[in-house]
């Protein structure tokens, strides 16, 4: 689809920008990366996936108050969820990245890059559910454009802020779950589910 087109086409972009700041870089940032996703695939997908037939059958039977109502209490609940985890991840990032990746010379990078990531974790679980209750109504242009104009935000911050080091991989990849996150909630309030 569209989004993963973006999504595969930003992953693109950030690594090829780590690959310019030296040696453990990229992979420091990719590491840090799949600790996040491996919290976001277990928590947030399992939900969104089983919530997915709930709430498309409550959008065909035209029952919007408890649809929205569903969708409220996930982002909410999924948003807490990713706020707690990225908690006990970051106090205990140092043992969590011993475990996973050893006694490696660019743990302080591994970390460093997690905090950017654990910053996003919250705002990127609550992104998933709202994707889900657009796709439920068979309505992907909406996700489609948040993720959209969030890569460009994302890659313009993260360009614009090269020249700071590697702190500008995180500042891309907190922009891109800030404004997708403020664009989605947004395109969800406003939408006419009748």
């Amino acid at each position: 689809t569209g989004v993963n087109v973006l999504t595969q086409g930003r992953i693109i972009f950030f690594t090829a920008v780590a690959t310019t700041f030296g040696a453990g870089a990229l992979s420091s940032y990719l590491f840090a990366q799949r600790i996040t996703d491996a919290v976001s695939q277990i928590i947030q997908q399992s939900i969104t996936t089983a919530s997915l037939p709930v709430l498309s059958k409550e959008f065909i039977e035209h029952r919007i108050q408890e649809y929205r109502h569903v969708v409220k209490v996930y982002v909410i609940l999924l948003g807490l969820a990713g706020l707690a985890a990225s908690t006990v991840i970051y106090l205990f990032q140092d043992v969590i990245v011993y475990v996973l990746y050893g006694a490696t010379e660019y743990k302080d990078l591994i970390t460093f890059f997690l905090g950017g990531f654990l910053v996003a974790l919250p705002l990127h679980m609550m992104i998933g559910y709202f994707s889900i209750s657009f796709y439920s109504t068979k309505d992907t242009k909406s996700v489609f454009y948040s993720n959209a104009v969030s890569t460009i935000f994302a890659v313009a911050v993260c360009y614009s802020t090269l020249s700071l080091g590697v702190i500008s991989l995180v500042y891309g990849v907190i922009t891109m779950s800030i404004s997708n996150f403020l664009l989605i909630s947004l395109l969800y309030t406003r939408k006419k589910l009748n």
